[in-house]
């Protein structure tokens, strides 16, 4: 029961950062979505969720400013700042 009331506290906490541009440090690249992900600097690995980036390019350690257009309970996806996605 925690965990559900929990799920739906980090999604809407989520859901608050929809329309932000933001700056995140790419971290890595998810071969099965094909996308690349990075953090927040709020976001702690292996503890918080990540952002998954639509679109975007760059390599692990960059920095980009991108823009949040949907999030999951604990994830955030964004597209390059401007961008429109995939």
């Amino acid at each position: 029961r925690l965990m559900t009331l929990q799920n739906g506290i980090s999604a809407a906490l989520q859901r608050e950062k929809i329309g932000q541009t933001v700056t995140v440090m790419i971290e890595g690249y998810d071969e099965e979505e094909s996308l690349l992900t990075g953090r927040l600097a709020t976001q702690a690995p292996g503890i918080d969720g990540a952002v998954i980036l639509d679109g975007v390019e760059g390599a692990p350690g960059d920095f980009v400013t991108v823009t949040v257009t949907d999030a999951t309970d604990y994830d955030l996806i964004a597209v390059a700042d401007g961008g429109e996605g995939d």
